[in-house]
């Protein structure tokens, strides 16, 4: 188990890679996140962080396969159903992406907290579905 300090160098490490996404430095943010999963290799925060960073320079079959190992090792990670939607919406699997964003949305379920944002997802990739295939009643 890690001491102090280095969860502390941890967090830090942490803060590197989430500042360096929201600045879209990706290849950054993916050397820190790598960095610390060598220190904490089962840590899936970390391996959702760096799914974001692979998915965001288009690098899709490295992140569904490390988001797949993910959900092996825990399905009830609803953040691994959010990064593998906004994987599948990115490659233009619609289908897949809203069948996804509905799983998070079931495992984030709070009535008094209503997630739109994964909503918004659904419902885009159900609008690009009706535009690209029709309507089918």
């Amino acid at each position: 188990m890690a001491n102090a300090q280095d969860e502390d160098e941890s967090l830090s490490e942490l803060g590197q890679a989430q500042q360096a996404i929201r600045k879209k430095e990706f290849l950054k943010a993916e050397h820190i996140c790598r960095k610390m999963l060598v220190q904490h290799p089962s840590d899936n925060d970390i391996k959702h962080l760096l799914s974001h960073t692979l998915i965001f320079q288009s690098r899709f079959s490295e992140a569904d396969s490390l988001l797949k190992k993910v959900l092996e090792s825990d399905t009830n990670l609803a953040g691994t159903y959010w990064y593998m939607g906004l994987s599948a919406e990115r490659q233009g699997k619609n289908l897949k992406a809203v069948d996804l964003f509905k799983k998070y949305v079931v495992k984030t379920a709070n009535p008094l907290n209503v997630n739109v944002s994964a909503w918004l997802h659904a419902a885009s990739g159900y609008r690009r579905m009706m535009r690209k295939e029709g309507i089918n009643t």
